[in-house]
């Protein structure tokens, strides 16, 4: 108990989506599907960077936390390669936003230090296989050529708009 009681340097954060829930009286609770009009990924997951925020400030304002690493986000993406390119421009407002959202929270006081999108390239994923892309860089799994997608390009030029000089 000594050993894991201690303080922990810092905590990890993977966000995707926000779930609706309802009261059940045979399970407590139910997942329920939002009734506003909202964007859904590829996966069918609700894109809701107001979530994200609500739910970064409410942790920090419950707990005292240590500081933060989002250290997964991202979306799937319908990516097609169209001459060449892929204008996933889904996943460039789902990061961008996901990004401001973090933005809001860290003006809200909340100690984040990091963040990192999921994931750099298209990649086996556990529930789906190789059906879903998350990944900036396209990968076609029959030749294992890469190409780098529209919000990789964008996530690149935000990164290196933000280099420190010194």
């Amino acid at each position: 108990m000594e050993i894991i009681s201690r303080e922990i340097d810092f905590l990890g954060m993977n966000f995707y989506t926000c779930n609706h829930n309802a009261y059940d009286a045979e399970e407590m609770f139910k997942d329920v599907k939002n009734t506003k009009p909202v964007e859904y990924s590829d996966i069918g997951w609700e894109i809701a960077p107001h979530a994200f925020t609500e739910l970064l400030v409410n942790l920090n304002k419950q707990y005292d936390l240590p500081p933060m690493f989002i250290t997964e986000n991202g979306a799937t993406c319908a990516d097609e390669i169209i001459d060449g390119n892929i204008n996933d421009i889904q996943r460039v407002r789902y990061l961008n936003d996901h990004i401001n959202a973090v933005n809001n929270a860290i003006e809200s006081g909340v100690d984040i230090r990091g963040y990192f999108a999921w994931s750099l390239m298209d990649n086996f994923e556990w529930a789906e296989g190789y059906s879903k892309r998350f990944g900036l860089c396209y990968v076609d799994y029959e030749t294992q050529k890469r190409t780098i997608k529209q919000s990789g390009h964008d996530y690149r030029a935000l990164l290196n708009s933000r280099k420190r000089s010194g």
